[in-house]
Parts: structure tokens; sequence; C-alpha cells
């Protein structure tokens, strides 16, 4: 597993925790590429190693 977890879903459909795990990128940099290219309610990038949030998106309903 790569050092910065991707977890994202939409929000009439959440699975919640590893559930909402859709990959991991070796920098934050890859992870933000990858969720550009994707459409999703929200989504956050957690950095394994720290154990923190990132970055983060939210459709406005809570962030």
């Amino acid at each position: 597993m790569k050092q910065f977890l991707i977890f994202a879903g939409d929000t009439y459909y959440p699975s919640g925790g590893w559930q909402d795990f859709i990959g991991s990128e070796n920098t934050k940099e890859e992870a933000l590429l990858l969720m550009s290219k994707r459409h999703y309610d929200w989504w956050q990038v957690v950095d394994s190693q720290t154990g923190n949030i990132v970055d983060s998106f939210s459709r406005g309903l809570w962030t």
C-alpha cells in the first residue's frame, strides 16, 4: 500500500470506513490528480504515516 490513502463516496450511498477506500498513491499530488479525474460527492486523502487528512473535498454537505 502506498503512503497516501484515498477515501471517497457519494452522500446517498455511504459505506463507511475501509469500504470507502478507493486506492492509494505515492504522493499527495498523484492522489489529487486521480481525484480530479473522478466524480464523487466527497473524498479525503490521508497520509498513512501521520494519520492526518491532508486534503479533502465535499459538495457542501460537511468538511
